[in-house]
């Protein structure tokens, strides 16, 4: 990657890494968003950040090794600011994606099937899975429980600092998993003996025994997804990462309970830090979903008038705009479904519009709705007192705000109905008392 940037330079005159300077690096990145990986995409801002981050440590070392103490790190020089920003948050595989890929998954080699059931049933890393080793399974017969044990490399350096072990164990209690790495060991004991290699994801290759590389199992995996045109619930066709099989593993273990701590340590994370972030993700696609299903049920009580204007293909548009957020209404509660053919709009508001769809995401908006218009009724009748005006009641004006005072307070009750039908009480706290 970077040996690609160095010789894209004009005037490359370089003898020696150290003869790099603050203006190459600068043009070393530029060039770096603009070629394009083997895949054919473009390498994103986390990947560059991390070459850099390594070429600061080679010429780190360089320095040190020829004691050249006078030069500078021009790679220190370049900060990258809020690389995060650019990073799409890790997705979780859905269900519909995962059961068809069971189902197909016969048909790749048995070395992408050992590789995404270890990932899929314990969340370690790729690179940890292609380095495990042939004793990475073993039995405590004091417990009776199988472990797995594998050097999480991407922590290592910190946990040697805080005097642990390079080797973490996971309990392992499918029989499934257990087999399925049993027969990898299996499959590969030849090329181990053979080479005097103990790793079990090898090999052989017209240049020798070699491991096998993430891009080798994902393009395999990606490959059967456009085969049988596997897709999610919206029909979009899934593109498969690794990393979405550590997500799963995240989602898996808090929905069975497991607090961040203890994600934290199945994950070996550096901190409680990604795990919370992990943790932040899985809620907000969870309110997201209840979103959807909230969305399907209240159009499908739309009146039949407004219903039937919309063909499949204008329906699937509908949807893709309110994912856009290019349908929220101006107050920002929810989402008008107003067609087209009905002609403009000449509401001053959206509350109690036969149009408007909501959901569990804007139920805090709603509930702070609710407060101010109560508040507002409350400062209204005062006045209406301190003037000595007795049929404020019949006031046209207290009507209307008392009206919209209920729809408010409707809507709330139809929200919270509807969260706690379909989670748990834990879960409801978080939605119902913010």
């Amino acid at each position: 990657m970077l040996g690609v940037a160095l010789n894209k330079i004009q005037y490359n005159k370089y003898s020696s890494f150290l003869d790099i300077d603050v203006i190459q690096v600068q043009q070393i990145i530029d060039i770096l968003q603009q070629i394009h990986s083997r895949t054919g995409t473009n390498y994103n801002i986390k990947t560059i950040q991390s070459c850099i981050s390594e070429c600061r440590l080679v010429f780190d070392w360089i320095v040190k090794k020829k004691e050249k103490n006078s030069i500078d790190n021009p790679f220190r020089a370049i900060i990258l600011h809020n690389v995060e920003a650019f990073s799409e948050s890790t997705s979780y595989i859905p269900e519909e994606v995962i059961k068809m890929l069971k189902e197909k998954l016969n048909e790749l080699p048995r070395f992408v099937q050992a590789a995404w059931t270890i990932m899929m049933n314990t969340g370690i890393r790729i690179s940890e899975v292609i380095n495990l080793k042939e004793d990475c399974v073993i039995y405590d017969t004091k417990d009776s429980v199988y472990y797995l044990k594998f050097i999480p490399h991407k922590t290592l350096q910190y946990r040697r600092k805080l005097g642990l072990e390079d080797y973490h164990y996971l309990p392992i209690n499918d029989t499934n998993l257990i087999n399925v790495i049993n027969q990898q060991i299996k499959d590969t004991k030849d090329l181990r003996e053979i080479n005097k290699e103990n790793k079990i994801f090898l090999k052989n290759t017209p240049k020798g025994v070699k491991l096998y590389s993430n891009q080798e199992i994902s393009r395999a995996i990606n490959g059967l997804i456009h085969k049988y045109n596997i897709c999610d619930r919206d029909g979009v066709l899934w593109k498969y990462t690794h990393h979405q099989c550590r997500k799963t593993v995240a989602v898996n273990l808090f929905t069975n309970g497991a607090t961040v701590e203890e994600v934290s340590d199945w994950l070996t994370h550096l901190d409680s830090k990604s795990t919370m972030k992990h943790y932040h993700d899985i809620e907000l696609m969870k309110i997201a979903e209840l979103d959807a299903e909230y969305f399907d049920i209240m159009f499908s009580n739309l009146d039949l008038d407004i219903k039937d204007r919309y063909s499949p293909s204008e329906f699937k548009n509908l949807k893709d705009e309110i994912m856009l957020g290019s349908r929220n209404t101006p107050e920002g509660h929810g989402t008008c479904i107003k067609h087209v053919s009905f002609g403009p709009c000449h509401k001053k508001k959206c509350v109690g519009c036969k149009m408007l769809i909501t959901g569990p995401q804007k139920l805090s908006m709603w509930k702070t709705l609710y407060s101010e218009q109560q508040t507002y009724l409350d400062e209204w009748i005062k006045v209406m007192i301190e003037n000595k005006i007795d049929d404020w009641k019949d006031y046209r004006e207290y009507q209307a705000e008392i009206n919209l005072l209920q729809i408010y307070g409707d809507t709330i009750q139809k929200l919270e109905k509807f969260i706690k039908e379909r989670l748990s009480e834990d879960e409801q706290k978080r939605y119902l008392h913010n």
